[in-house]
């Protein structure tokens, strides 16, 4: 089977890749750059190397001109495979280096087979000869690498522009429909507090079910009605407070109407445990979501003076009824047969008429109607003296007010009282009634009414706190009081001091109960106050106020109105506004530092670049100067390309791209291969790397993203060796439990305690200033955090200044199976 090598630093190209051609019979193995395939291949010689070129800590011609060199490695078939294709000089400089295809990303999987195989068939044949590397003059050759290299450098920074214009619109996209998001969210909480505050306020009963009848929820105006707690009276155990004449009719109406999910109304009886008994009129009404019944929300209302009332006229009226024939309150009569209406004097004195003026004492009801009933009363009356007729009986009896027209054109109020009057067969034969003149009443009634009703909407619909104090003391409050104040109902608040609600000592060291007494006084006797105040809820909960005091006259007594405004969420906005506005300038600010420090590190290496290839090509150079140039433009390369990735990355990680690959790995060999690679920046140093490992080798298989692992710990042990000046750096992991927890340990400058959290947000360093000691782009940690996290764990870190660092990260632990 042929043995293919892929080498590329995304993960989502070697998946494709391996998938397109291990499908199709071949074998892969991968590497993300030039140094992980040369160690691949020192043990795994592959039969063709297919390589992107831009890639972190070898690229792709580096990794060319390597193989070409080796004596095990120069036949290997060698395609470069890559998308930052600029110009035709990067394909004759590839081929140049001894690659034996230069092929363009995408290309379509049976198009890019068929190169393969063809290939492939043609070295079988003999047909093709693998390239040989051309190898030119150093200076030639490096100088052509570095124009190939900063071309294709420049493309991959267009397409960073591009990704984080991207990246821009989507986060302002992603803004806009979290601040929808939270918009509907606060009015679905408003309208939830809202409906929590009515039904614990609410005069009436409140009750809620399931679709099949079942209580799941009373409030405490129900609880008083019943005299159960409410945990009793979920389910069925509502039943236990209806009385026992009442439960099986009253049940099997709401069995039968619940299940058909209409709606359910019905008067009926508690019985407290005192023994006391309460009518109420019950109704509930479906809920529905979509065309499925989700419950019922209903209401009981207390009726119990009003059934009383009922039981009380009608034994009264009976009596009334003939007591009234003799009256001389304006009585009359209706004869059913007859149709005929039948009055006396009084009654026509009512009306400024008589009986000569009118034609004497009866006449029909057209007549009747159209000479003293207000055409708009009419057929209100009419429909009256018709129920009274068909729902007649000895106990039946009515009463209503209706306008009149007297005989001078007046329009005045009549309350007519009337019952039907049976024969022996209980047949209703006529009606009796009697009338009394109101209109006076009516005027001065409906004065106070409206006046009572103007005002009493005024003080109950206000969205503050009103309060009248006599004295000290508080004799009456509003609704808006009680849920301010969290208490249950108005005797929480009446005949209670206005300090009993507010912690002993205000903010301003003054006592509650001095003050307060002393503010009221002048009030009363004085002007007008108006001053902020600390008060605290029935819970316990303190909240900031304005208070208003003045005097006002009832009557002939003085009394205090206070007027309390919860400025709790207007305190709260403006701090809220204060510390947004830190965050701001504190992120304009980073944002500021991280765009000079950034222009810095990149300005750096490509000077150097720049720089040293301008000097390199003076002939009258030692070839042990030459080399040295050539060693700082290879190491400012690969540092550039590095702070590239990190860029490219973190943006990566911002759009939510970021992708998981896992695969099963030696932990203990990439540990070995991490220290390989610093071991020797740590001896030049002269610093002590050590690497612990907790597994045995034969124990050490895991599955997880190996590259995002190799990254982590690498950020990590390059930090620790970066901010080392003498001493140790020392790394590795231990077991605990369902993780395994690596460390990295040094002996550095350490990092302030209060900046711990901040230097894992993105641009954030110990120390930011532009001329720092250290340099870096101030990404790796954010970057090292983010991988962490998309492998199912946190990391953090002890350190103190001077004292030195632990970073620890942990990750999930998946076994080998």
């Amino acid at each position: 089977m042929i043995n293919i090598l892929i080498v590329d630093d995304k993960d989502e190209n070697l998946y494709l890749l391996q998938s397109m051609l291990d499908m199709n019979g071949f074998k892969t193995i991968s590497a993300r750059n030039g140094n992980e395939a040369l160690h691949l291949m020192r043990n795994n010689i592959p039969d063709l190397i297919i390589t992107d070129i831009l890639m972190p800590v070898m690229d792709g011609f580096t990794l060319c001109r390597e193989c070409k060199k080796d004596e095990r490695l120069k036949n290997i078939p060698f395609f470069f495979y890559t998308a930052t294709y600029t110009d035709e000089r990067d394909r004759d400089y590839a081929l140049g280096l001894g690659a034996d295809m230069f092929i363009l990303k995408p290309q379509e999987p049976d198009e890019f087979l068929k190169i393969i195989n063809d290939f492939l068939s043609e070295i079988n044949a003999k047909k093709i000869i693998s390239r040989k590397y051309i190898e030119y003059p150093e200076e030639i050759d490096l100088k052509e690498y570095n124009s190939v290299l900063i071309r294709k450098i420049e493309d991959k920074m267009l397409q960073s522009d591009k990704a984080e214009k991207q990246l821009k619109q989507y986060s302002e996209k992603l803004e806009k429909e979290i601040l929808e998001s939270r918009e509907k969210e606060e009015s679905l909480r408003a309208s939830q507090e809202l409906f929590k505050t009515l039904t614990q306020v609410s005069p009436v009963g409140i009750f809620q079910t399931t679709a099949d009848g079942n209580t799941t929820y009373v409030n405490p105006k129900w609880c008083e009605l019943t005299g159960l707690e409410p945990n009793d009276a979920l389910g069925n155990g509502w039943l236990k407070a209806v009385h026992p004449d009442d439960v099986v009719t009253l049940s099997e109406k709401w069995s039968t109407e619940s299940t058909k999910g209409v709606e359910s109304k019905a008067e009926y009886r508690f019985l407290k445990a005192d023994g006391n008994i309460v009518w109420v009129l019950g109704n509930a009404v479906p809920v529905f979501k979509g065309k499925k019944l989700s419950g019922y929300i209903g209401t009981v209302t207390d009726i119990t003076e009003r059934k009383i009332a009922e039981d009380k006229l009608k034994k009264s009226q009976l009596q009334l009824s003939n007591a009234l024939r003799a009256a001389h309150l304006g009585p009359w009569e209706y004869d059913i047969k007859n149709d005929q209406f039948i009055f006396n004097d009084l009654f026509y004195a009512i009306f400024k008429t008589s009986a000569d003026s009118v034609g004497g004492y009866s006449m029909k009801s057209e007549e009747y109607t159209r000479r003293f009933v207000h055409p708009d009363d009419i057929t209100m009356i009419q429909d009256k003296i018709r129920n009274a007729i068909r729902l007649g009986g000895s106990d039946y009896s009515k009463q209503l007010e209706h306008r009149f027209i007297s005989s001078e054109g007046e329009v005045g109020y009549i309350t007519a009282s009337f019952s039907a009057i049976t024969n022996k067969q209980g047949s209703v034969i006529s009606v009796f009634g009697v009338n009394q003149d109101i209109t006076e009443l009516r005027k001065m009634r409906d004065k106070i009414y409206e006046s009572e009703i103007y005002y009493r909407t005024l003080f109950e619909g206000a969205n503050d706190a009103i309060l009248i104090m006599s004295e000290d003391v508080f004799v009456e409050c509003n609704e808006k009081t009680i849920s301010m104040f969290g208490c249950d109902t108005k005797e929480d608040i009446i005949n209670h001091h206005p300090w009993e609600f507010s912690p002993l000592v205000q903010p301003d060291g003054f006592n509650s109960k001095e003050k307060a007494s002393g503010l009221i006084n002048t009030a009363l006797y004085g002007s007008p106050q108006r001053f902020y105040w600390k008060h605290s809820r029935k819970n316990g909960d303190l909240f900031d106020a304005e208070i208003s005091l003045c005097r006002i006259n009832i009557g002939k007594k003085s009394f205090v109105q206070s007027l309390v405004t919860d400025i709790s969420d207007r305190k709260k906005a403006e701090e809220d506004l204060i510390v947004a506005k830190e965050k701001a300038e504190e992120s304009d600010k980073l944002k500021t530092a991280f765009l000079h420090n950034i222009s810095h590190e990149v300005r750096t290496p490509m000077n150097a670049i720049i720089g040293f290839s301008d000097l390199i090509v003076n002939p009258a150079l030692t070839p042990d100067v030459r080399n040295d140039f050539v060693q700082i433009i290879v190491k400012s390369s690969h540092q550039l390309l590095s702070i590239i990735d990190q860029i490219v990355n973190m943006a990566t990680i911002e759009a939510g791209q970021e992708k998981i690959y896992e695969k099963e790995i030696s932990l203990n060999s990439v540990l070995k291969l991490v220290f390989e690679q610093f071991h020797p920046e740590a001896e030049s140093k002269n610093i002590s790397l050590e690497c612990k490992t907790s597994l045995p080798d034969n124990e050490d298989m895991i599955i997880t993203d190996e590259t995002k692992l190799i990254q982590v710990i690498t950020n990590l042990v390059s930090n620790a060796l970066k901010f080392t000046r003498q001493g140790s750096v020392t790394f590795g992991y231990d077991v605990k439990d369902k993780y395994l927890e690596f460390f990295i340990k040094d002996t550095g400058i350490g990092i302030p305690e209060e900046i711990h959290e901040a230097i894992f947000e993105r641009f954030r360093q110990a120390e930011s200033n532009l001329n720092r000691e250290y340099g870096g782009a101030g990404l790796g940690l954010s970057i090292s955090k983010a991988y962490v996290e998309l492998l199912g764990g946190k990391i953090w870190l002890e350190s103190k200044p001077m004292a030195g660092s632990i970073f620890y990260f942990n990750i999930t632990y998946k076994k080998r199976t």
